[in-house]
Protein backbone atom coordinates (compact mmCIF):
# COMPACT_ATOMS: atom_id res chain seq x y z
CA UNK A 1 0.00 0.00 0.00
CA UNK A 2 1.39 3.60 -1.03
CA UNK A 3 1.49 5.95 2.06
CA UNK A 4 2.47 9.25 2.60
CA UNK A 5 4.92 10.51 5.89
CA UNK A 6 4.72 13.59 7.70
CA UNK A 7 7.97 12.84 10.40
CA UNK A 8 8.42 15.31 12.92
CA UNK A 9 10.85 18.06 12.15
CA UNK A 10 10.45 17.65 8.33
CA UNK A 11 9.74 20.99 6.22
CA UNK A 12 6.85 19.87 4.06
CA UNK A 13 3.94 21.72 2.20
CA UNK A 14 0.23 21.53 3.82
CA UNK A 15 -0.96 21.23 0.09
CA UNK A 16 1.44 18.57 -0.78
CA UNK A 17 0.70 16.56 1.81
CA UNK A 18 -3.23 16.57 1.26
CA UNK A 19 -2.90 16.80 -2.39
CA UNK A 20 -0.39 13.37 -1.99
CA UNK A 21 -2.48 11.59 0.70
CA UNK A 22 -5.76 12.05 -1.74
CA UNK A 23 -4.01 10.36 -4.63
CA UNK A 24 -2.03 7.42 -2.48
CA UNK A 25 -5.86 7.03 -1.60
CA UNK A 26 -7.68 6.49 -5.21
CA UNK A 27 -3.94 4.49 -6.18
CA UNK A 28 -4.54 2.14 -3.29
CA UNK A 29 -8.33 1.67 -4.14
CA UNK A 30 -7.81 1.13 -7.92
CA UNK A 31 -5.29 -1.59 -7.74
CA UNK A 32 -7.94 -3.35 -5.29
CA UNK A 33 -10.56 -2.53 -7.89
CA UNK A 34 -8.25 -4.04 -10.91
CA UNK A 35 -7.82 -7.05 -8.63
CA UNK A 36 -11.37 -7.57 -8.88
CA UNK A 37 -12.51 -6.16 -12.41
CA UNK A 38 -11.99 -8.08 -15.61
CA UNK A 39 -13.08 -5.09 -17.46
CA UNK A 40 -14.44 -1.35 -16.37
CA UNK A 41 -17.63 -0.37 -18.13
CA UNK A 42 -21.53 0.56 -18.22
CA UNK A 43 -23.66 -1.36 -14.94
CA UNK A 44 -26.04 -3.13 -16.73
CA UNK A 45 -27.81 -6.16 -16.81
CA UNK A 46 -25.89 -8.33 -19.44
CA UNK A 47 -27.45 -11.92 -20.44
CA UNK A 48 -26.06 -13.96 -23.66
CA UNK A 49 -24.33 -11.54 -24.58
CA UNK A 50 -27.03 -8.81 -24.68
CA UNK A 51 -27.71 -5.97 -22.82
CA UNK A 52 -31.10 -6.15 -21.44
CA UNK A 53 -31.87 -3.78 -19.27
CA UNK A 54 -32.48 0.37 -20.49
CA UNK A 55 -29.54 2.18 -18.64
CA UNK A 56 -27.82 3.99 -20.93
CA UNK A 57 -29.65 2.92 -23.85
CA UNK A 58 -29.84 5.82 -27.09
CA UNK A 59 -33.30 6.27 -28.57
CA UNK A 60 -34.16 8.35 -30.97
CA UNK A 61 -37.54 10.64 -30.06
CA UNK A 62 -37.89 12.62 -33.37
CA UNK A 63 -35.46 12.17 -36.51
CA UNK A 64 -36.73 15.33 -38.11
CA UNK A 65 -35.14 17.45 -35.56
CA UNK A 66 -32.47 14.95 -34.78
CA UNK A 67 -33.32 14.42 -31.33
CA UNK A 68 -32.26 11.65 -29.44
CA UNK A 69 -32.27 10.42 -25.73
CA UNK A 70 -30.64 8.87 -23.29
CA UNK A 71 -32.13 6.61 -20.78
CA UNK A 72 -31.61 5.60 -17.27
CA UNK A 73 -32.93 1.97 -15.18
CA UNK A 74 -35.99 0.75 -13.61
CA UNK A 75 -34.42 2.83 -10.46
CA UNK A 76 -34.10 5.94 -12.19
CA UNK A 77 -30.31 6.07 -12.68
CA UNK A 78 -27.29 4.62 -14.88
CA UNK A 79 -23.81 4.61 -13.63
CA UNK A 80 -20.76 3.08 -14.84
CA UNK A 81 -16.74 3.24 -14.15
CA UNK A 82 -14.51 4.26 -17.53
CA UNK A 83 -11.51 2.63 -17.91
CA UNK A 84 -9.34 5.60 -16.01
CA UNK A 85 -10.78 4.13 -12.92
CA UNK A 86 -13.37 7.23 -12.52
CA UNK A 87 -17.25 6.97 -12.00
CA UNK A 88 -20.05 8.17 -14.64
CA UNK A 89 -23.25 8.30 -13.71
CA UNK A 90 -26.92 9.65 -14.86
CA UNK A 91 -29.40 10.62 -11.99
CA UNK A 92 -32.13 10.71 -14.40
CA UNK A 93 -33.06 10.56 -18.74
CA UNK A 94 -31.27 13.57 -20.57
CA UNK A 95 -32.47 14.45 -24.31
CA UNK A 96 -31.23 16.73 -26.34
CA UNK A 97 -30.56 17.66 -29.97
CA UNK A 98 -27.83 16.77 -31.99
CA UNK A 99 -26.31 19.34 -34.53
CA UNK A 100 -27.79 19.73 -37.77
CA UNK A 101 -26.03 17.56 -40.95
CA UNK A 102 -22.78 17.78 -41.64
CA UNK A 103 -22.66 15.93 -45.64
CA UNK A 104 -18.79 15.15 -44.37
CA UNK A 105 -19.06 13.68 -41.31
CA UNK A 106 -22.47 12.04 -41.06
CA UNK A 107 -21.89 9.55 -38.44
CA UNK A 108 -22.17 10.39 -34.97
CA UNK A 109 -20.35 8.41 -31.86
CA UNK A 110 -22.22 9.72 -28.83
CA UNK A 111 -20.15 8.53 -25.51
CA UNK A 112 -20.38 9.16 -21.78
CA UNK A 113 -17.38 10.93 -20.53
CA UNK A 114 -16.22 11.79 -17.51
CA UNK A 115 -14.60 15.31 -16.20
CA UNK A 116 -12.85 16.63 -13.64
CA UNK A 117 -14.44 20.18 -12.40
CA UNK A 118 -13.47 22.58 -9.81
CA UNK A 119 -15.00 24.98 -8.07
CA UNK A 120 -15.17 26.98 -4.69
CA UNK A 121 -12.48 29.70 -5.29
CA UNK A 122 -10.79 31.06 -2.28
CA UNK A 123 -8.46 34.18 -2.70
CA UNK A 124 -5.04 33.76 -2.17
CA UNK A 125 -2.98 35.69 0.71
CA UNK A 126 0.64 36.12 -0.09
CA UNK A 127 1.98 36.60 3.47
CA UNK A 128 0.39 39.28 5.45
CA UNK A 129 -1.48 41.15 2.61
CA UNK A 130 -4.30 43.06 3.06
CA UNK A 131 -6.69 43.58 0.47
CA UNK A 132 -9.40 45.63 1.50
CA UNK A 133 -11.29 46.20 -2.48
CA UNK A 134 -11.56 41.40 -2.21
CA UNK A 135 -9.93 41.56 -5.87
CA UNK A 136 -6.97 39.37 -4.61
CA UNK A 137 -6.40 36.26 -7.14
CA UNK A 138 -8.76 33.49 -6.10
CA UNK A 139 -7.68 29.48 -6.47
CA UNK A 140 -10.29 26.80 -6.77
CA UNK A 141 -10.45 24.52 -3.23
CA UNK A 142 -13.12 22.01 -4.19
CA UNK A 143 -12.48 19.03 -7.14
CA UNK A 144 -15.98 16.96 -8.35
CA UNK A 145 -16.45 14.56 -10.81
CA UNK A 146 -19.14 15.33 -13.61
CA UNK A 147 -20.32 13.54 -16.49
CA UNK A 148 -21.20 14.58 -19.83
CA UNK A 149 -22.17 13.10 -23.01
CA UNK A 150 -20.48 13.99 -26.15
CA UNK A 151 -20.70 13.44 -29.70
CA UNK A 152 -18.03 12.94 -32.44
CA UNK A 153 -18.26 13.20 -35.57
CA UNK A 154 -16.63 10.98 -38.89
CA UNK A 155 -16.78 10.61 -42.07
CA UNK A 156 -17.36 6.57 -42.27
CA UNK A 157 -19.18 4.31 -40.57
CA UNK A 158 -15.76 2.18 -40.34
CA UNK A 159 -14.21 5.57 -38.99
CA UNK A 160 -16.56 5.95 -36.44
CA UNK A 161 -16.60 1.74 -35.32
CA UNK A 162 -12.88 2.59 -35.05
CA UNK A 163 -13.42 5.41 -32.60
CA UNK A 164 -15.63 3.37 -30.47
CA UNK A 165 -13.31 0.48 -29.79
CA UNK A 166 -10.22 2.17 -29.56
CA UNK A 167 -11.83 4.82 -27.41
CA UNK A 168 -10.00 7.15 -25.18
CA UNK A 169 -10.23 5.82 -21.04
CA UNK A 170 -12.86 8.55 -19.79
CA UNK A 171 -14.98 7.63 -22.34
CA UNK A 172 -17.75 4.78 -22.72
CA UNK A 173 -19.22 4.83 -26.67
CA UNK A 174 -22.74 4.37 -25.97
CA UNK A 175 -24.32 4.49 -29.24
CA UNK A 176 -23.39 5.34 -33.02
CA UNK A 177 -26.40 7.56 -35.05
CA UNK A 178 -26.06 8.79 -38.57
CA UNK A 179 -27.43 12.39 -39.53
CA UNK A 180 -27.80 13.37 -43.25
CA UNK A 181 -29.84 15.97 -45.07
CA UNK A 182 -33.42 15.10 -46.21
CA UNK A 183 -36.33 13.56 -44.80
CA UNK A 184 -36.22 11.50 -42.27
CA UNK A 185 -33.02 12.91 -41.29
CA UNK A 186 -31.49 10.07 -39.48
CA UNK A 187 -30.98 6.62 -41.32
CA UNK A 188 -28.60 3.68 -40.65
CA UNK A 189 -28.24 0.82 -42.63
CA UNK A 190 -25.60 -2.82 -42.33
CA UNK A 191 -25.11 -1.61 -45.48
CA UNK A 192 -22.98 1.49 -44.29
CA UNK A 193 -20.03 -0.47 -43.00
CA UNK A 194 -17.82 -3.16 -44.46
CA UNK A 195 -17.89 -6.46 -43.81
CA UNK A 196 -14.66 -5.97 -41.51
CA UNK A 197 -17.26 -4.95 -38.93
CA UNK A 198 -20.88 -6.42 -39.80
CA UNK A 199 -19.25 -10.02 -39.45
CA UNK A 200 -16.77 -9.36 -36.43
CA UNK A 201 -19.01 -7.27 -34.44
CA UNK A 202 -22.22 -8.33 -34.94
CA UNK A 203 -23.69 -4.92 -35.70
CA UNK A 204 -27.55 -4.43 -35.35
CA UNK A 205 -29.80 -1.69 -35.58
CA UNK A 206 -32.82 -0.81 -34.18
CA UNK A 207 -34.18 1.97 -34.59
CA UNK A 208 -31.61 3.93 -36.01
CA UNK A 209 -29.38 3.00 -33.90
CA UNK A 210 -26.56 1.15 -33.05
CA UNK A 211 -26.44 0.12 -29.86
CA UNK A 212 -22.72 -0.38 -28.22
CA UNK A 213 -23.27 -0.96 -24.45
CA UNK A 214 -22.05 -4.46 -25.32
CA UNK A 215 -18.89 -3.81 -25.78
CA UNK A 216 -18.43 -2.52 -22.65
CA UNK A 217 -20.21 -3.77 -19.67
CA UNK A 218 -18.69 -4.01 -16.47
CA UNK A 219 -17.72 -7.76 -15.26
CA UNK A 220 -15.88 -9.48 -12.36
CA UNK A 221 -12.87 -11.65 -12.94
CA UNK A 222 -14.00 -15.32 -12.52
CA UNK A 223 -11.24 -16.33 -10.52
CA UNK A 224 -12.98 -13.20 -8.10
CA UNK A 225 -16.05 -15.68 -7.62
CA UNK A 226 -16.23 -19.11 -5.81
CA UNK A 227 -17.28 -21.38 -8.75
CA UNK A 228 -18.67 -24.19 -5.62
CA UNK A 229 -21.52 -21.25 -5.27
CA UNK A 230 -21.93 -19.91 -8.99
CA UNK A 231 -22.52 -21.83 -11.81
CA UNK A 232 -20.37 -21.24 -14.41
CA UNK A 233 -20.70 -22.00 -18.12
CA UNK A 234 -16.87 -22.24 -19.42
CA UNK A 235 -16.63 -25.33 -16.64
CA UNK A 236 -17.88 -28.40 -14.93
CA UNK A 237 -19.90 -28.24 -12.27
CA UNK A 238 -19.65 -31.98 -11.11
CA UNK A 239 -18.55 -34.77 -8.17
CA UNK A 240 -15.16 -34.95 -10.03
CA UNK A 241 -14.62 -31.66 -10.18
CA UNK A 242 -15.30 -31.15 -6.26
CA UNK A 243 -18.01 -28.47 -6.83
CA UNK A 244 -21.19 -30.24 -8.01
CA UNK A 245 -24.55 -28.01 -7.44
CA UNK A 246 -25.89 -28.38 -4.00
CA UNK A 247 -29.14 -27.98 -3.80
CA UNK A 248 -32.44 -28.46 -6.13
CA UNK A 249 -33.16 -26.67 -9.54
CA UNK A 250 -36.16 -25.91 -11.14
CA UNK A 251 -36.15 -24.52 -15.00
CA UNK A 252 -39.40 -22.65 -16.09
CA UNK A 253 -38.25 -23.56 -19.89
CA UNK A 254 -37.18 -26.57 -22.30
CA UNK A 255 -34.10 -27.82 -21.20
CA UNK A 256 -31.85 -29.13 -24.35
CA UNK A 257 -29.07 -31.94 -23.44
CA UNK A 258 -26.17 -32.20 -26.08
CA UNK A 259 -24.87 -34.88 -24.39
CA UNK A 260 -26.10 -38.02 -22.89
CA UNK A 261 -28.35 -37.52 -19.76
CA UNK A 262 -26.89 -39.77 -16.98
CA UNK A 263 -27.68 -41.28 -13.40
CA UNK A 264 -26.00 -42.26 -10.33
CA UNK A 265 -26.40 -46.07 -9.57
CA UNK A 266 -30.04 -46.80 -8.43
CA UNK A 267 -31.33 -42.83 -8.95
CA UNK A 268 -34.58 -42.34 -11.24
CA UNK A 269 -35.92 -39.47 -13.13
CA UNK A 270 -39.52 -38.33 -11.46
CA UNK A 271 -42.02 -37.12 -13.67
CA UNK A 272 -45.38 -35.47 -12.44
CA UNK A 273 -48.53 -35.53 -14.96
CA UNK A 274 -51.75 -34.97 -13.96
CA UNK A 275 -54.31 -37.98 -14.29
CA UNK A 276 -56.11 -36.46 -17.46
CA UNK A 277 -53.36 -35.90 -19.27
CA UNK A 278 -52.19 -37.82 -22.44
CA UNK A 279 -48.67 -38.41 -22.26
CA UNK A 280 -48.20 -39.01 -25.67
CA UNK A 281 -48.10 -35.31 -26.12
CA UNK A 282 -45.26 -34.78 -23.35
CA UNK A 283 -42.70 -37.52 -24.98
CA UNK A 284 -40.93 -37.67 -28.31
CA UNK A 285 -38.70 -40.60 -28.64
CA UNK A 286 -35.88 -40.12 -31.39
CA UNK A 287 -33.62 -42.65 -32.56
CA UNK A 288 -29.77 -42.37 -32.69
CA UNK A 289 -27.66 -43.38 -35.52
CA UNK A 290 -30.88 -44.91 -37.28
CA UNK A 291 -30.24 -47.50 -34.17
CA UNK A 292 -33.01 -48.51 -31.70
CA UNK A 293 -30.94 -47.77 -28.10
CA UNK A 294 -33.54 -48.77 -25.56
CA UNK A 295 -37.16 -48.22 -24.56
CA UNK A 296 -38.42 -46.34 -22.52
CA UNK A 297 -41.26 -47.22 -19.51
CA UNK A 298 -43.11 -45.53 -17.80
CA UNK A 299 -44.96 -46.21 -14.44
CA UNK A 300 -47.24 -44.35 -11.97
CA UNK A 301 -45.38 -43.62 -8.75
CA UNK A 302 -46.55 -41.95 -5.50
CA UNK A 303 -44.78 -38.57 -5.75
CA UNK A 304 -43.10 -36.25 -2.72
Amino acid sequence: MKKIRVPAGTAQKFETVFDSLQDFTKTNFDQRLDRTFKSYGLDVEFKNNLVTSSDWEISILDSLIRRVQVNVGSDGKAIGIVDSIEPIWLDQLYAFNLVGPDPSKPYCVISASWESVQSNPLPVINGFLYDPTGEANTINTVVNDQTKLRVSKYATADAAMDAVMNHVAYKIPLAVVKVISGSPEMTLTTDDWSSEYTGTLDITINNGVIDTRKYFVAQLKDNAIDDTKVLFKDRDSTEATNNPVDGKVTFKDRVHLAEDLTLSTDKSIGIGFAETDDISEFFQVYIKGGQNRGTMRIEQTATD
